[in-house]
């Protein structure tokens, strides 16, 4: 596997949908800067597992230079990852779509993405993933996975048809539960229309795969 080292209003339940009402005036720099900080003590303390925030950073650089339109992330957690994408996707004029398993989590992400601003460019669905995917409609310029590591194969399967040509494949804890993830791991290395890197913003690590043109 190569590796690349990288420095540096209430929710209203509609089905498996999750929609936020409205959504406040956008946040400057400064102030999401401070809602996300506050976001990641909160998370540290309630075992929320959000990325680390040079992760987080990251995925705003990839998706922001991938110019994406179309995001999907499985495991919202409270909404802190989505919300760094969100930053990116506020330039692009794109949307996220982020699948949550746990119905409290996701009512708590809403809330998160209202403060931010960025309610109307979120589509939240609850429920399993392994179960929502197939109900999507693609294409998505970039997919996010951050959920149960022993799943990561089987969701990658179910997803990966829906990334575009050109689009790119991330899937969180590639070196910290790399051990988990083996064969996850492995059939990203051997695909054949994918080109993979291992990159490090923290000791997390990302998979990143590039899926070919051609």
């Amino acid at each position: 596997m190569r590796r690349l080292w990288v420095l540096g209003a209430l929710p209203v339940f509609l089905g498996a949908v999750l929609v936020g009402e409205g959504g406040s005036k956008g946040m400057s720099d400064a102030e999401l800067d401070k809602l996300l900080a506050e976001l990641h003590e909160f998370g540290l303390k309630n075992s929320m597992w959000n990325v680390k925030p040079g992760d987080g950073v990251f995925l705003q650089i990839l998706v922001g230079a991938t110019g994406a339109k179309r995001v999907l992330e499985l495991g919202t957690s409270n909404g802190y990852s989505g919300i760094h994408i969100c930053r990116a996707l506020r330039e692009t004029g794109g949307k996220l779509v982020t699948i949550e398993l746990s119905e409290r989590r996701a009512a708590m992400a809403a809330e998160n993405f209202r403060k931010a601003g960025f309610s109307a460019m979120v589509e939240q669905v609850v429920g399993d993933a392994s179960k929502e995917i197939p109900k999507l409609e693609g294409p998505f310029d970039v997919i996010f996975l951050d959920t149960e590591k022993h799943d990561y194969l089987k969701q990658f399967e179910l997803a990966f048809p829906l990334l575009r040509k050109g689009g790119v494949f991330i899937a969180h804890n590639a070196v910290d539960y790399k051990d988990q993830m083996l064969d996850f791991l492995d059939r990203v290395e051997k695909h054949p229309e994918l080109v993979t890197v291992i990159a490090q913003t923290s000791p997390d690590g990302f998979s990143v795969s590039y899926r070919k043109r051609g």
